[in-house]
């Protein structure tokens, strides 16, 4: 016999120790946008450099790169996003190297 009007079953689910009943409800765009504010994020490039830009609440941008994991700073227009990501990939080479040289010292 149908639970409903409709006559649509209802799946069984196992009750949780606190023997609240569950209810799931499928998840549409419109609850969805109730949790989570949309993110505008954009992947540019320069030929060299590729660059996520992702549009930060107090306005501008904060760059990452996809190729780059560890590449994270900020910016207010496109073209200062790339002048910042390559002071950064800079920086993260010369530590690299630096690191590696560090190992090699205690290595040996």
């Amino acid at each position: 016999m149908p639970d409903n009007q409709m006559g649509v079953r209802r799946k069984s689910v196992a009750a949780p120790r606190h023997s609240q009943r569950v209810i799931s409800k499928a998840l549409t765009r419109r609850s969805l946008a109730a949790y989570y504010r949309p993110v505008k994020q954009y992947t540019v490039s320069d030929g060299k450099i590729v660059l996520r830009l992702q549009a930060a609440k107090e306005g501008g941008y904060v760059v990452t790169s996809p190729l780059e994991p560890q590449l994270i700073t900020e910016a207010e227009t496109v073209e200062e996003a790339f002048e910042n990501a390559r002071d950064a990939l800079t920086a993260l080479a010369a530590s690299r190297r630096k690191l590696i040289r560090k190992l090699a010292r205690a290595k040996a």
